[in-house]
């Protein structure tokens, strides 16, 4: 059976979920978590491959915004959800998925896309790059320490409603100085 490869329609979402959740080995989500992460699916252009009526490999982008040196700020595709069921590997979907996304970058007009994928290297072949590292730090409360050097002042942890709402508008003020 031919692979269809094209966009993915607001009801075949939870398919494409359950296929990159699928393809990347992590459990599908279960209705609380779909109803959670279902507005995240809305605000992404999505491209989806079908065998039949069964999704077999999905790619995305979420549409943000990149400060290049200067402190200008260009519309970005930021890659993500990017996967394809061991099934169907090996056939070129994951080429043509990453092809339809890069067609759908420019007609949307972005100037750069970016991956945000743990596995970087897999996508050298289709123009990205290590650009950078992240990490990740869990607290633990009862052998945290203070901080010295840190010079004065205080901090507050934030309810999860007030996460965006505090962090935007440092990221408004801030983000234009540091290329990224």
């Amino acid at each position: 059976m031919t692979i269809e490869v094209r966009t993915t329609r607001p009801e075949e979402y939870r398919a494409a979920a359950e296929a990159f959740c699928i393809a990347l080995m992590t459990a599908p989500p279960n209705d609380e978590q779909w109803e959670r992460s279902r507005p995240s699916w809305d605000e992404m252009p999505s491209i989806s491959a079908w065998d039949g009526d069964r999704c077999v490999g999905h790619a995305g982008q979420f549409l943000v915004d990149t400060t290049v040196p200067g402190g200008v700020r260009l519309p970005t595709g930021a890659v993500s959800r990017v996967g394809v069921l061991s099934s169907h590997r090996r056939q070129g979907v994951a080429t043509r998925l990453m092809e339809a996304l890069v067609a759908d970058a420019v007609q949307r007009g972005l100037a750069l896309m970016s991956l945000r994928a743990s596995e970087a290297t897999i996508y050298e072949r289709y123009g990205f790059g290590m650009a950078g590292d992240a990490a990740e730090v869990e607290l633990l409360p009862g052998r945290a320490r203070p901080i010295r050097g840190a010079g004065t002042g205080s901090f507050r942890i934030l309810d999860p409603d007030d996460i965006l709402v505090t962090v935007m508008p440092l990221y408004d003020r801030f983000a234009h100085r540091r290329p990224g």
